[in-house]
């Protein structure tokens, strides 16, 4: 319909150095849940991602990540959050989706 490419999928380990083709554009879920992961994370996207790229993150509203997204500016990125509910269940859920760009 948007003349889109077929999307591309990989199960991936943040701490290997195992990194498949670059792309435009990563879509990750629920990957900051680890504070010893935060690292290995902004490594791998540096790595995975084209000049110009995106990298789109959702993540349950984890209190101790905040800190982590917040910092992001200090590391050379440009964030943009939007925060949804969701039910599941019937339980209401908090998603944030951070929306990140490479500066420079």
């Amino acid at each position: 319909l948007n003349h889109a490419t077929t999307a591309t999928t990989c199960l991936l380990d943040w701490r290997e150095d195992k990194i498949p083709e670059s792309a435009d554009v990563l879509i990750a879920s629920d990957v900051a849940y680890e504070r010893r992961m935060f690292e290995p994370l902004l490594l791998s996207f540096r790595r995975l991602i084209r000049k110009n790229g995106t990298v789109l993150i959702s993540e349950p509203d984890r209190h101790f990540a905040r800190d982590f997204f917040k910092s992001l500016g200090q590391h050379g990125w440009h964030v943009e959050t939007a925060t949804r509910q969701v039910a599941r269940n019937g339980i209401q859920y908090r998603i944030n989706i951070h929306r990140l760009q490479e500066i420079g």
